[in-house]
């Protein structure tokens, strides 16, 4: 339903005008009859003014990506003038529940006669999650600021935001001197004798030279190389705790949501790899959630399921017991916990005994203190070393640098 309402200054107005026509009747007089016609006419003129401001505007949604936490994602709008006058400048304003407030308003510019443009729009996403979103409002109003007038055009989407990745610059995943293929063209296995022939692709730096193809090499006019598959690909598990009761109390900067960014990063740095990934978590309504395969086909599932997790009462000790038999001997298991005690160290300890190699990060809640934007953010106390434990965590705090924890980490 669209909307015509004074603003603050237009209700100023609109008594003085009441008044001065008051005034007008009571006190006959050329002067008060011009007064009162004056502001009868300005907040007449503004009325109407007002009420055209929005006509011959057509909105319509232009298909845009889904985004990543602490990103700005570009949701474009396309914009018509079907009319034959100039518009001046709207507010476009749309109800999204990703951004800080609730509500996204940006300035459309002024448009020509019959003229159409892609409207880019950079919203911030401050939340991940899976969005609904239904229509999209312009607000006019008259030169004078008078009166406001809305015009709401339904335009239903679905924006998913997954978890803020960091780029690594190489994600040590090895194991008894077998080597996965990183970015940078390091090699999957050994090469020579129990390897399968995988394909031709062009030639990289880190290649050895005996193994290019010199055929393909002729007929394409530059270096290419046979690459050949390791007979047995490493596997990486993570595990990512998500009891309800030791995540922070800050809504957007807590623990578990740190997190969730350390796992969507180890994801992405993987999905470069030849390997097999699996993902075990809990749901919020407390069922274990198991996802596995090739580290590249399974990204988008991956992601996706890290966008909509939740923490719920699912208790770590439970998840470690489901995962200690899905986790094969001889592989990397990265272990994300917000908390630890005994129990907990003696099952990762287990793992460990299963010629696993157990990486522990863990993010205590009170190292993720609220925000306050009057007071500097600190960590007021720390947690006291573990004892009589031969496994210990590696501890992140808010200000931990990902790439560097992840990038060095050696599962010691």
């Amino acid at each position: 339903m669209n909307w015509i309402l004074p603003t603050p200054r237009g209700i100023v107005f609109s008594l003085a005008a009441v008044g001065a026509v008051g005034v007008a009747l009571i006190n006959v007089g050329l002067g008060t009859a011009l007064a009162a016609a004056s502001l009868v006419g300005m907040v007449v003129a503004s009325f109407l003014l007002a009420l055209f401001s929005l006509y011959g505007f057509r909105v319509e949604r232009v298909p845009s990506h889904d985004g990543e936490r602490g990103t700005d994602l570009n949701m474009p709008l396309a914009i018509r003038n079907r009319g034959f006058f100039f518009r001046q400048a709207v507010v476009v304003s749309e109800k999204i529940p990703f951004v800080p407030g609730g509500v996204f308003r940006c300035v459309l510019p002024p448009m020509r006669p019959r003229s159409k443009i892609i409207f880019d729009r950079h919203v911030p996403a401050r939340r991940r999650g899976f969005f609904d979103l239904k229509r999209v409002t312009l607000i006019g109003g008259d030169p004078a600021g008078l009166f406001s007038r809305f015009r709401h055009f339904r335009l239903p989407a679905e924006v998913m935001v997954g978890p803020e990745v960091v780029r690594l610059s190489e994600l040590p995943v090895h194991l008894e001197r077998r080597a996965i293929l990183s970015p940078e063209g390091r090699p999957l296995g050994v090469s020579g004798s129990g390897q399968e022939f995988f394909g031709i692709r062009e030639y990289r730096p880190s290649d050895e030279l005996r193994f290019i193809h010199w055929k393909s090499t002729a007929a394409k006019r530059k270096l290419m190389v046979k690459e050949f598959e390791a007979g047995s690909l490493d596997q990486v598990t993570v595990i990512l705790d998500s009891e309800k009761k030791h995540v922070g109390v800050d809504p957007e900067e807590n623990n578990f949501e740190f997190l969730l960014k350390i796992a969507g990063s180890i994801f992405a740095g993987l999905s470069d790899m030849y390997c097999r990934v699996q993902f075990i978590t809990f749901t919020a309504g407390g069922e274990k959630l198991r996802i596995r395969g090739d580290a590249s086909s399974i990204h988008t599932e991956l992601i996706n399921s890290l966008a909509i997790v939740q923490p719920g009462a699912g208790r770590l000790d439970e998840l470690l017991d489901y995962g200690l038999e899905l986790i094969y001997p001889n592989s990397i298991f990265y272990c994300l916990t917000m908390s630890e005690n005994a129990m907990i160290s003696a099952q990762l300890e287990e793992f460990a005994a299963n010629h696993i190699e157990v990486r522990w990060i863990m993010a205590p809640r009170g190292y993720f203190p609220v925000i306050d934007p009057e007071l500097p953010r600190v960590i007021r106390k720390a947690l006291p070393e573990p004892e009589g434990c031969m496994l210990k965590p590696r501890v992140v705090n808010f200000t931990t640098n990902i790439n560097e924890l992840l990038c060095h980490e050696t599962g010691e």
